[in-house]
């Protein structure tokens, strides 16, 4: 924290704000309890009585379907939670900083769609996979292995009547171009139509680095 000392020796410079901005795969209540108590500590320590804002980043979680992860915390709990530190520590501020939280990723993740049409089907040995003119790129650039929510639309005539198992994968020719794993369900047709849901972060502007 030596740049907070260097900052304060330097004439003109006013520390407005604090911003710790840390992520974890948990994202739970008390990891962001614990980066607003941080700051807050930064503030008393430091003596910066002047402190305009406290931005405690992004990262929570928002409105997560129950098939990617199950007992999410939900706003409120969140906000019960660094609320309440907030309120102690500066309660006896005359102008109190404004507290900032970062929540685009959990307003946007599920208010976007991405709709993939079928080009084909192929078999090799005993997997079977469905080729859409999608890409994982446009869905889940991370690449993790988590089926999203997804719906089908019957374009075609020839109906699958028995349930099977296939791959989705996408029209880059890259090994790792898969969309869905080992979905359970009637083999979807050319011109089928398949919808995965909750593709609204990190996807919409995201160009597919494909050559």
């Amino acid at each position: 924290m030596h740049v907070i000392n260097e900052l304060k020796n330097i004439k003109n410079i006013k520390i407005a704000g604090l911003h710790g901005h840390f992520s974890t795969n948990g994202r739970r209540v008390t990891t962001y309890a614990q980066i607003t108590q941080m700051l807050c500590n930064i503030v008393k320590e430091y003596q910066l009585p002047e402190i305009e804002y406290i931005d405690i980043g992004g990262g929570i979680y928002g409105e997560v379907p129950k098939s990617l992860v199950k007992n999410t915390p939900t706003f409120e709990e969140y906000a019960e939670a660094v609320c309440k530190i907030m309120n102690t520590e500066f309660n006896h501020y005359k102008n109190k900083p404004t507290l900032i939280l970062e929540p685009g990723i959990s307003m946007v993740a599920n208010v976007f769609v991405f709709a993939a049409k079928v080009i084909g089907t192929n078999k090799v040995r005993d997997h079977k996979f469905v080729v859409v003119d999608g890409s994982v790129h446009n869905i889940k650039p991370v690449f993790n292995k988590k089926n999203l929510p997804i719906k089908f639309l019957r374009q075609s005539s020839g109906i699958s009547r028995k349930k099977e198992s296939f791959n989705i994968v996408g029209y880059t020719c890259m090994e790792k171009d898969y969309l869905a794993h080992d979905v359970n369900w009637y083999l979807p047709q050319v011109n089928d139509f398949i919808i995965f849901e909750n593709v609204g972060a990190y996807t919409i502007v995201f160009n597919p680095p494909f050559i």
